[in-house]
């Protein structure tokens, strides 16, 4: 991805307003803390993303488009161009997370800007992801004994009153932010029949922003055709 494509989508104030609200929404979360210290990313490490039968997968962290934003501006202010660069684009596609630094207890890289379903994992939430209902005790996939609240009664008033809604406003808020140049957008909404694709893995989002549309031309029908089935 090009720093001049990345430069022209957050030069537009609309766009560094949504991510000024994300980080708002984020502030409000209340903070957990992990009882076991030397599982300090479980979460990181123990998630693996789904292969199809081919041996392809979607990369993990799964983010909005808002959240994409929001990780590029913080990647811009904190990393340099070389680690940003390793961080787009991986000579190695892991299946683990590109933001994990490596070792034992590696930690979070982009920590403050860390994904909404970053954020709620470990928790004791709904049964509800990504705007969507989901049979009863489906969170406890996601339900870590050794994730406690460091404060309850917030934790609770967070789950009842907000932790629904802000999976709304992410959806609201990537509507209509772009995911491919608008060289290519035509053959997007083509292939897929949508303006735009909310949700989607960071290292895929990457190929989509910096591939020309000669690449759309030739090749996106069949790596849609490939990712779309692992969403």
């Amino acid at each position: 991805m090009s720093c001049s494509c990345i430069d022209k989508q957050l030069s537009k104030s609309d766009v560094q307003s949504r991510i000024k609200e994300l980080c708002r929404i984020y502030d409000i979360i209340p903070p957990t803390r992990c009882v076991e210290t030397s599982c300090a990313d479980w979460c990181c490490t123990k998630l693996d993303s789904a292969k199809d039968s081919g041996g392809n997968f979607m990369s993990l962290p799964l983010i909005y488009t808002v959240e994409y934003f929001a990780i590029i501006d913080y990647l811009r202010r904190h990393f340099s161009s070389d680690e940003i660069f390793s961080m787009m684009h991986p000579a190695i596609k892991s299946e683990k997370c590109v933001f994990r630094r490596s070792g034992e207890n590696g930690g979070c890289m982009i920590y403050p800007v860390r994904p909404y379903s970053c954020r709620v994992y470990g928790r004791t939430v709904p049964d509800y992801f990504w705007g969507i209902e989901y049979p009863a005790d489906s969170a406890a996939s996601i339900d870590c004994v050794n994730c406690h609240p460091v404060d309850k009664q917030k934790e609770q008033q967070f789950v009842e009153k907000h932790y629904k809604s802000v999976w709304s406003k992410l959806q609201r808020w990537s509507q209509d932010l772009p995911v491919v140049q608008p060289s290519s957008q035509k053959i997007f909404q083509a292939v897929t029949g949508m303006d735009t694709v909310l949700i989607l893995g960071w290292l895929e989002r990457n190929v989509l922003f910096a591939r020309n549309a000669d690449w759309f031309d030739k090749s996106f029908k069949q790596w849609w055709q490939t990712y779309s089935e692992l969403l």
